[in-house]
C-alpha cells in the first residue's frame, strides 16, 4: 500500500505497518476514501459498533472514552498527513455516533432517528460547536462530532422520553 497526496496522487514512499493501520481505524475501515459523503458511510459503518456493544454504562462508556482519545491521536496524526481536517479523517464520526447512542435504547427506528440527527448536527454545526471545532489538530477534529453527538443524544432523549413517554431503557445496566 503506497500513501496517497490530498490530490489523490500516489507518492514513492511504501506505507509501514503502523502507517496503515493509523489510515485503517482513522478512516473508519476505509470510508473516508469514498469519494462521495465518507462522513455519513462512516456514520453508517458506526452503527454496527453501536449495535454489538454491550449496553452498560461502563462498558460502553469506556469504550467511547477510549475511542475518543484513539480518534484524537489518529486525526492528528492523519492531519499532519493528509492536511487540515481532511475529508480522508473519519474516526470523528464513529466517536460522535457512540455519543449519539449513549443511554438510548438501539433498534431500528432510534438507529435511523440517531443517525439522521448527528448527520444534521454535524453539518449544520450549531455557533458553540464551532468553537469547539476552532480547537487544535485532532481536538477539534474529534471535538466538533462528539457536540454533534451531545446535541443529537439531547434530541433522542427528549424525544423517545418526553414525547413517546418511554421509560429508562431496560437495555441499559450499569454492568452488563
Amino acid at each position: 500500500m503506497r500513501d496517497a497526496e490530498p490530490s489523490g496522487h500516489s507518492t514513492t514512499r511504501p506505507l509501514d505497518h503502523w502507517a496503515t493501520v493509523q489510515i485503517a481505524l482513522g478512516s473508519v475501515l476505509g470510508t473516508g476514501f469514498i469519494p462521495i459523503a465518507p462522513a455519513t458511510f462512516a456514520s453508517l459503518l458506526s452503527l454496527l459498533l453501536v449495535w454489538v456493544l454491550p449496553k452498560s454504562v461502563i462498558i460502553y462508556g469506556a469504550v467511547t472514552v477510549a475511542c475518543f482519545f484513539l480518534g484524537v491521536g489518529l486525526a492528528t496524526a492523519l492531519e499532519q498527513r493528509w492536511g487540515h481536517d481532511a475529508r480522508r479523517i473519519t474516526i470523528d464520526e464513529l466517536v460522535g455516533i457512540m455519543v449519539t447512542f449513549f443511554l438510548v435504547p438501539f433498534g431500528p427506528v432510534s438507529a435511523l432517528v440517531g443517525f439522521l440527527l448527528f448527520r444534521f448536527f454535524d453539518i449544520v454545526k450549531l455557533p458553540f460547536v464551532r468553537w469547539f471545532e476552532s480547537r487544535k489538530a485532532g481536538w477539534g477534529i474529534v471535538l466538533d462530532d462528539v457536540m454533534a453527538g451531545v446535541c443529537a443524544n439531547i434530541a433522542m432523549q427528549v424525544l423517545f422520553r418526553l414525547v413517546f413517554h418511554l421509560k429508562a431503557s431496560p437495555q441499559w445496566s450499569l454492568l452488563n
